[in-house]
């Protein structure tokens, strides 16, 4: 076997490693993402028709708890710093993190605020917080929504850097249309009844 081919073989084989692993994070974005997507549609028409849902008040309470919490357990794992997790800092070498560690830094510092609601509420009972995993962060959508588009524009230029192809994307196929939908017949159910002053379940 010539170093021509041993060469190809051995790219052949570190590319299919990336590929492999980078995989992994973009389809956790693309859980991120969608989740973020329902709980961005779902916000101004909980705080709008509030009255209106009143009596649902609990399930629309656990259903932002849920959803929030997930986008920010997925977008974590970009951040692990665990030597036996795949991650930004794990999958990329010393000479690779070099090409996008300021951007890598500026990512991580902008996720700080989201990364301790994850550490001292969701995953663990902080002694000096003491909040209930049902406490929700005051979460900014436009500054979230930018974060997730600047991870995503970095996971593509990774890409890009290894010549890999883009699998999954940043979104489940459909999601965007289904989480529509379920917003139209609750503004239909709320329009039907907007002469009452108060729902009950039926």
């Amino acid at each position: 076997m010539n170093l021509l081919m041993t060469y190809r073989l051995l790219k052949n084989e570190v590319n299919g490693r990336y590929q492999k692993n980078l995989d992994l994070l973009d389809k956790e974005l693309a859980i991120a993402n969608t989740h973020f997507l329902i709980l961005k549609e779902l916000a101004p028409v909980v705080k709008k028709e509030i009255k209106s849902l009143n009596p649902f008040f609990d399930y629309f309470f656990f259903a932002f708890v849920a959803h929030t919490q997930s986008v920010i357990v997925c977008l974590a794992k970009f951040f692990d710093k665990r030597t036996d997790s795949k991650s930004l800092f794990t999958i990329l070498n010393n000479t690779e993190k070099q090409k996008f560690e300021k951007r890598i830094k500026s990512l991580e510092k902008d996720f700080k605020f989201y990364e301790d609601y994850r550490n001292k509420i969701v995953a663990h009972i902080d002694i000096k917080v003491q909040k209930s995993s049902l406490t929700l962060p005051k979460i900014n959508f436009n500054k979230l929504e930018k974060f997730i588009k600047d991870l995503e524009k970095l996971m593509v230029d990774i890409r890009k850097y290894f010549g890999l192809k883009e699998v999954w994307g940043h979104m489940f196929p459909g999601i965007n249309d289904r989480s529509k939908n379920v917003l139209k017949y609750l503004k239909e159910y709320l329009d039907q009844r907007k002469d009452r002053f108060s729902l009950r379940p039926e």
